[in-house]
């Protein structure tokens, strides 16, 4: 029992120290990716890359709460409560937001579509 006590602790440190290194690194990606928005073709990949790095931060975070929940977890079973959760939640998330992401593409490209052939396209 001590043993897997202490094992908990080290796993905590560890992942609290990795936490941290995630933090920082991530911090430095999005900064990243939101000077390649500028960049990013006026023909309405503007749109799709904010909403798309609006749906990056919103998974980062949960990915790093999931990362704190684990941190500060006291045994196995929360560990493996945990994971369910965040597995389930991101999920349910992912698929909506591959839904909205669609739907933007397909909006942008029937504008595109609009100014570039008007008379064949109402």
């Amino acid at each position: 029992m001590e043993s897997l006590a202490f094992r908990m602790g080290e796993t905590q440190r560890s992942a609290a120290a990795g936490l941290a290194a995630l933090h920082g690194g991530l911090s430095t990606w999005l900064d990243l990716v939101q000077r390649g928005v500028a960049f990013t073709p006026a023909l309405g990949g503007v749109v799709l890359g904010q909403q798309a790095l609006t749906f990056a931060e919103r998974n980062l975070a949960a990915m790093l709460d999931f990362a704190q929940g684990v941190a500060q977890a006291a045994d196995t079973g929360e560990l493996v409560a945990l994971h369910a959760t965040f597995v389930r939640a991101q999920t349910h998330t992912l698929l909506e937001q591959a839904g909205a992401l669609g739907q933007t593409a397909v909006g942008q490209m029937a504008d595109i579509a609009r100014l570039a052939f008007p008379p064949l396209i109402g």
